[in-house]
């Protein structure tokens, strides 16, 4: 939250006030991250854990796994589920696979190394998801679109994190990542399967619903 690109300190200070880690010690995991590409903050993961507690989903989705913490509050808000999660770094996987242990939910959490354009193509049609939490290559999503919405599940819920990165200043070396996320953005809101929503937290997050037949 301290690097959104719209609230101002008051703002951030007063949610955070009102918001907090819903599994103890993940505070401690981000406290620890050392430069790795963050996971989610406390209220994206907040917002995570209330959503998935109010849709139940069976089997969950996630791209970009990091060191787990979103997994992590996933399996806490839907002990039930099923979860599969794609991390294409070995380091942050094996880092996502002691914290999983640590918490206690390595049995429920099916973690996949490799390239997500490679692995969700794999993934069966006919066995979709009923929840999807997409947080990784930002460059990608235009691609991921039509993959993941074939393999979301009538009533299931879609989550993407950092979409308002399309209004972002990026050094000139970092090239696509605007262009990619318009296109993205733009992609899902004229889905008409879709019912989609921005929702305003860190770095912007689209929530969308796929309409049952």
């Amino acid at each position: 939250m301290k690097h959104n690109l719209y609230y101002t300190p008051e703002l951030l200070d007063f949610l955070k006030s009102y918001t907090s880690f819903p599994v103890e010690g993940l505070e401690k995991l981000l406290d620890q991250e050392n430069g790795v590409n963050p996971s989610v903050g406390q209220e994206t993961g907040s917002f995570l854990w209330l959503l998935a507690s109010i849709s139940r989903p069976a089997r969950i989705l996630e791209m970009g796994t990091c060191q787990g913490v979103s997994s992590i509050i996933l399996a806490g808000a839907c002990p039930e589920a099923e979860i599969t999660t794609i991390e294409i770094r070995p380091e942050l996987a094996d880092r996502a696979r002691a914290n999983f242990r640590k918490f206690g939910v390595e049995k429920r959490i099916t973690l996949l190394v490799g390239d997500m354009m490679e692995i969700v193509p794999s993934l069966s049609e006919e066995e979709p998801f009923d929840m999807i939490f997409l947080d990784a290559a930002k460059k990608q999503y235009p691609r991921l679109f039509p993959l993941l919405l074939s393999r979301l599940a009538p009533g299931g819920v879609w989550v993407t994190d950092d979409i308002f990165l399309e209004m972002a200043r990026f050094p000139g070396h970092i090239k696509g990542i605007n262009t990619a996320l318009h296109r993205f953005n733009t992609m899902t809101f004229q889905e008409k399967s879709l019912q989609t929503v921005m929702v305003p937290l860190a770095h912007g997050l689209l929530v969308c619903r796929k309409k049952e037949a």
